[in-house]
């Protein structure tokens, strides 16, 4: 049996016909065109593209997948972080603080019937996946994620949900003498915008503080043949 990695549940209706009893068999993941694998851009600082997260078989293990980290144009990682659910309300979040109204903006405070909404930030602390001693020397970097633990058995279309970040630094500027910078990066298919949200009549740009992406497990309706089974001949084959 295989598992397809699309970002759509184009075979959900076959494969509610499948029995409910599978046993997870290879694993093979795709994009709907057809790639081994479903990559994402890092941008850090919302704008600028340092490398890629990209979700993959484990050509060694069916039975988990390799979530990796690439960063190019001098960029190196410092340090990663990685969370895989089914509904991003899971995500760990810092606590919540109070809110405060001396910290709403000016067009917030035009519009005193609408609350202050402090946006949460995330709790890279409590991502299940971590590596947090990457220094700014590697460009590579993955997590190793077994499906099992992911809650995963066929047949399940149902999406995930993957928040992937890293801290990344120029090396560049460590060799011109200058202090490195680091910059939050997160993985998103598209590049993170400015989100306008009308309050009354008014349009204010919010930023988000993180990004998720989805990608999506599907069963293929061929299974792997049970060892010592009698091999099968397509139509078009003569056997010997």
């Amino acid at each position: 049996m295989t598992v397809l990695l699309r970002s759509s549940t184009t075979l959900a209706a076959l494969l509610l016909l499948l029995p409910k009893t599978f046993v997870l068999g290879s694993v093979k993941l795709v994009m709907q065109n057809g790639g081994a694998s479903q990559c994402q851009t890092l941008w850090a600082k919302h704008t600028i593209a340092v490398g890629n997260v990209c979700v993959e078989a484990d050509q060694r293990n069916p039975e988990q997948l390799i979530v990796s980290y690439e960063t190019r144009d001098g960029w190196k990682l410092d340090d990663a972080h990685l969370w895989i659910g089914r509904n991003i309300s899971e995500i760990p979040f810092m606590a919540d603080e109070p809110a405060d109204d001396s910290k709403r903006s000016v067009q917030q405070q035009q519009h005193q019937d609408q609350p202050y909404q402090k946006q949460q930030q995330v709790d890279l602390t409590q991502f299940p996946y971590k590596k947090e001693d990457l220094a700014g020397k590697h460009e590579n970097f993955g997590f190793v994620v077994k499906l099992q633990h992911l809650g995963y058995s066929c047949p399940d279309t149902q999406a995930f949900v993957a928040a992937a970040h890293a801290t990344v630094t120029a090396r560049s500027s460590i060799r011109n003498g200058n202090t490195p910078t680091l910059q939050s990066a997160w993985a998103s298919h598209i590049e993170p915008m400015k989100k306008h949200v009308l309050q009354g009549a008014t349009m204010i740009n919010r930023i988000n503080q993180w990004q998720d992406f989805n990608f999506t497990l599907v069963c293929d309706i061929k299974n792997d043949p049970p060892e010592g089974a009698p091999k099968r001949h397509f139509a078009n084959q003569v056997p010997k």
